[in-house]
């Protein structure tokens, strides 16, 4: 993975930003999606596309750990995981049900401090 110029919490921010984007840009579909999603093989897609994010999400934390910015003792697949889930989910409710009421930035920081957080990430 290609270090960064940004801070690791400038880094969270971003990824937030983008994840948020592009779930706004498409959340109808997301919405059709969700609908849809327990049936295979949309199931599949969505759970092939997930892991992907896992992965990486996971091997940031790996590398935030191995340059003592974030709590050790995280299991970085377990910890991706449900932070991906988190946030996912939050994108569902907010950009797909309305049932947040909040603009992108203020969802882009609160949701980012959550993921610093949960990591313990060191500033």
């Amino acid at each position: 993975m290609a270090q960064s110029p940004l801070a690791p919490g400038d880094r969270v921010r971003e990824a937030m930003r983008r994840h948020f984007k592009a779930y706004q840009k498409e959340a109808r579909i997301m919405g059709l999606i969700e609908q849809f999603a327990r049936y295979d093989p949309i199931n599949s897609l969505r759970l092939s596309r997930h892991q992907r994010y896992t992965e990486r999400a996971a091997e940031m934390i790996r590398q935030l750990q191995r340059k003592k910015l974030a709590d050790p003792k995280l299991d970085p697949m377990l910890t991706a995981a449900a932070l991906g889930a988190l946030t996912y989910r939050f994108a569902e409710m907010w950009l797909v049900h309305g049932a947040i009421d909040c603009t992108l930035e203020h969802a882009v920081e609160q949701v980012s401090r959550i993921f610093e957080n949960a990591i313990r990430l060191k500033t």
